[in-house]
């Protein structure tokens, strides 16, 4: 006899062990319906009911059921007497099982009935376990709710990123930029980032902002409280405002590589002076450093070319410089030399800066790499490459050690 209450305990006891490794596996629901499934699955295997039947309420109205089994009854029948049910839970008129309101924080997510108890007598039992981890359940329901609204936002993102795929013919027209998939992949993880954590940190403030709304209705709320929610919700905006703004920058960004620059206007110009004029555009973003920037041309140096093009590649070259090449330091000297030989543009930038690793050399031009990713979006390199190769027609190539600068070397044609 005691060896079979042992066995009968063990049995138990292993029985409970699975139902709580379900109700983990309750928490970590993607969808509703995984998470209802998940919620039958606990309670048939810790109440071995004939039947489990789930309405799902928004607002208190019902707006989906699902039924594991409930013989002879149809869905519109369960709807109606679960939607009856007034109290956080009761007993059904058949005295063999219960019915328990699933939510969170006063908020009804739906009704669960556990009908035909395989051992009614212990129905007070029942109902007392369940109550114990229905608020499991609901968190587990709030979660895959919450999951599914930000799963619609990104695919709107998603839509709007099919937007951005029209440009990359645009983008990448060269054999060493050919990965356009790998292009718009790059796209999406940058914005998702920054989206992602706006969307978190937002939540998480409206469950702040509840939370403390609801203490101070309740006059239970005290200066701690206070001065605790002041401190989250500094925090929390500083981390909404960052990522926003990260997000902004990259769109700005983008938009700037795919423009179409087909109206840009071939002309004559004096080169010496417009890369002067291109440099005193730019001086201001060296606020606080001494840059010295040297222009080796000849000043009757004429051609005809694309001035908005090569302002751009003049331009993003010399930010670069900036964020990466002077990164640290307070001084600096940078040189562009420009020359015409044979009906082609040699034109060398170089800069005395801490220069570019071997490994990160080879990228330097991919779209989105960046060693910086606090300042730099990953675009402006590329951009030179995009300008000179495919709507200048010329190469371009980038020498660096660590410590010994940059350079950069184009050959464009006249």
């Amino acid at each position: 006899m005691d060896d079979m209450q042992d066995d009968r305990g063990a049995r138990q006891a292993s029985e409970y062990a699975m139902a709580l490794d379900l109700v983990g596996k309750v928490v970590r629901s993607d969808t509703e319906e995984e998470a209802v499934g998940n919620i039958f699955e606990v309670f048939t295997m810790l109440f071995a009911p004939k039947s489990l039947s789930y309405v799902a309420l928004e607002e208190g109205d019902a707006v989906r059921l699902f039924i594991s089994t409930a013989p002879g009854e149809r869905q519109a029948e369960v709807i109606k007497r679960l939607q009856r049910v007034k109290g956080s839970y009761e007993k059904t008129s058949s005295q063999k099982g219960f019915i328990i309101k699933i939510g969170r924080n006063d908020r009804p997510f739906g009704t669960l009935e556990v009908e035909g108890l395989g051992f009614p007598q212990y129905l007070d039992h029942y109902l007392n376990l369940a109550l114990s981890i229905v608020g499991v359940c609901g968190l587990a329901i709030e979660n895959a709710r919450r999951f599914q609204k930000i799963a619609e936002q990104k695919d709107r993102l998603s839509r709007a990123l099919e937007e951005l795929k029209k440009t990359q013919m645009q983008l990448v027209e060269a054999e060493k930029m050919a990965s356009l998939g790998n292009l718009v992949a790059g796209v999406a993880h940058e914005i998702n980032t920054p989206v992602g954590v706006g969307i978190t940190a937002s939540s998480a403030l409206v469950e702040k902002n509840a939370s403390l709304d609801s203490l101070y209705r309740e006059k239970k709320m005290t200066r701690a409280d206070l001065e605790d929610y002041l401190r989250f919700s500094g925090r929390t905006a500083k981390l909404l405002f960052d990522n926003l703004h990260r997000a902004g920058e990259l769109v700005k960004s983008f938009k700037q590589v795919s423009a179409d620059q087909t109206a840009e206007w071939k002309r004559k110009l004096f080169l010496h002076s417009y890369l002067n004029d291109v440099v005193e555009a730019v001086r201001p973003k060296w606020a606080g450093k001494r840059i010295r920037i040297d222009i080796d041309c000849d000043e009757n140096l004429e051609i005809d070319s694309y001035p908005g093009w090569l302002a751009q590649v003049v331009t993003n070259l010399l930010v670069n410089s900036t964020v990466h090449g002077f990164e640290g330091c307070d001084d600096g000297t940078i040189t562009i030399s420009a020359d015409k030989e044979g009906g082609r543009l040699l034109l060398r930038y170089t800069d005395d800066g801490k220069g570019i690793a071997g490994e990160v050399l080879p990228r330097v031009f991919e779209p989105f790499f960046t060693t910086n990713k606090q300042k730099g979006s990953g675009l402006g390199l590329h951009i030179v490459y995009n300008i000179v190769v495919n709507r200048l027609k010329g190469g371009i190539d980038c020498q660096s050690e660590p410590g010994k600068g940059v350079l950069f070397e184009m050959n464009i044609p006249l």
